[in-house]
């Protein structure tokens, strides 16, 4: 059964649903059903953590002094692989009333390199046909809720580190690996790559660490 780490405000409020927000938390309201899967073999993943991030209504993260947003929730993905939240549908930026509503995910589990992803909505008239073939893009089937709100379900696969590793190692010579190591240097992240980045014209953004071996 998915959990929510006790020091987050999730709450369960059904035995399969956790809640990021409380009942009277202004905003459509919104269920993702996550299925978290191996990559290569398509198998469910159990005991995977999910990390889920968003705006309010208004569009406002309203970080702490931590930079960590106001709807958040962490959660553990069940013996079928699955994790399902309760939150409101995201606001856009009040600077960009034409941006995509959008969730960030970041999964992790034991044996898998790490995976960033954000939440986009396929009924969003704003939705572009470049965030929707960005790579790190989920969009998903929004199916409106018999009680009001909506519903989605989404998967997301992760990739296992040894084969992650050993197509990093085929595929980087020696020329190609000073590079990366150069790149690291820069950013001061030793043996870490940051990506921090978005489309083009700015309209989301999103940051991620990623440990360990390039890919």
């Amino acid at each position: 059964m998915p959990t929510a780490t006790p020091e987050i405000a999730a709450t369960e409020v059904e035995p399969d649903v956790v809640s990021l927000v409380v009942a009277t938390e202004p905003g459509e309201p919104l269920t993702v059903t996550a299925r978290v899967v191996d990559g290569q073999t398509g198998a469910a993943i159990p005991q995977a953590e999910l990390y889920a991030r968003q705006t309010d209504e208004a569009g406002q993260y309203q970080e702490d002094t931590e930079g960590v947003p106001r709807i958040h929730g962490r959660l553990q993905t069940d013996a079928a692989g699955q994790a399902q939240f309760r939150t409101i549908l995201p606001g856009r930026y009040p600077e960009d009333p034409t941006a995509s509503r959008h969730i960030h995910l970041t999964v992790t589990a034991s044996g898998y390199e790490p995976l960033e992803r954000v939440l986009l909505f396929d009924n969003d008239p704003y939705l572009t046909a470049e965030e929707r073939t960005f790579e790190f893009s989920v969009v998903a089937p929004m199916v409106a809720a018999a009680g009001g709100g909506w519903t989605a379900q989404i998967e997301l696969a992760l990739r296992p580190q040894a084969a992650a590793r050993q197509t990093f190692e085929l595929a980087a010579g020696a020329a190609s690996y000073q590079v990366e190591e150069e790149f690291f240097g820069r950013a001061g992240l030793a043996g870490a790559a940051w990506f921090d980045g978005g489309f083009g014209n700015g309209r989301w953004h999103h940051r991620s660490r990623y440990g360990g071996t390039a890919n």
